[in-house]
């Protein structure tokens, strides 16, 4: 987790980093405006334990942001949220000092 604590450093009064596992836990009545991944499409087996997840914690009118790295997975995670209810936004990004751009998934609930 000492990883995770550096990557929010700038916010950390604002941050709280806690180890977690999506198949199994959950946070007792906590949702929250963001919920950001990185590079966690990778294993379709582990979509069906983050979407309904994200669906529990995820506040009205928040915004779930996933970024990976091109990846064909990344498209056939796109063809698969796309059978839920989500508003899903598809962006190219290129960050100063990345050598290759990558993707980023918005979702947002469609209520």
């Amino acid at each position: 987790l000492l990883f995770a604590k550096l990557n929010v450093w700038p916010w950390l009064d604002r941050c709280e980093v806690v180890r977690f596992d999506w198949r199994r836990d959950r946070f007792s009545g906590v949702q929250f405006d963001w919920i950001i991944g990185s590079d966690i499409l990778y294993d379709r087996a582990e979509w069906p334990y983050l979407e309904p997840l994200w669906r529990q914690h995820l506040a009205p009118g928040g915004t779930v942001v996933l970024g990976e790295p091109f990846r064909i997975i990344g498209d056939e995670f796109r063809e698969w949220i796309g059978g839920h209810p989500w508003q899903v936004r598809v962006e190219t990004v290129r960050p100063a000092g990345v050598a290759r751009p990558l993707r980023l998934f918005w979702l947002a609930d469609k209520a």
